[in-house]
């Protein structure tokens, strides 16, 4: 039993785009563990063992990387994506998409 009851008010921020894809830190590496079938990541032709290297000219080395990325992304804006895939270095262009539109 609890002796009191916290209400808090709804805050409304700004909502980060999605990319659909899961991933693992990896020796100061990020690498995709799996891509949705109808997610961004997708669309832009990122597939499972990539290892994201850079993202909206930021460079990318854990997850907290990429959030922060994301974070400052706009959503409907279209930004590089570079990934290292086998021994080659592989650049794409990804559209960040709104979180209602990426179905999860």
């Amino acid at each position: 039993m609890a002796d009191y009851i916290l209400l808090t008010t709804k805050l409304n921020g700004k909502v980060s785009p999605k990319l659909g894809v899961m991933v693992e830190e990896k020796d100061q590496r990020l690498v995709i563990k799996g891509v949705s079938q109808s997610g961004p990541a997708k669309k832009a032709g990122l597939e499972k063992g990539d290892v994201i290297e850079m993202f909206a000219e930021r460079s990318i080395q854990s997850l907290a990387d990429l959030k922060l990325a994301l974070f400052y992304g706009n959503i409907g804006s279209t930004v590089k994506i570079k990934v290292k895939r086998a021994d080659k270095t592989i650049d794409k262009e990804i559209e960040l998409f709104d979180f209602e539109r990426f179905p999860h």
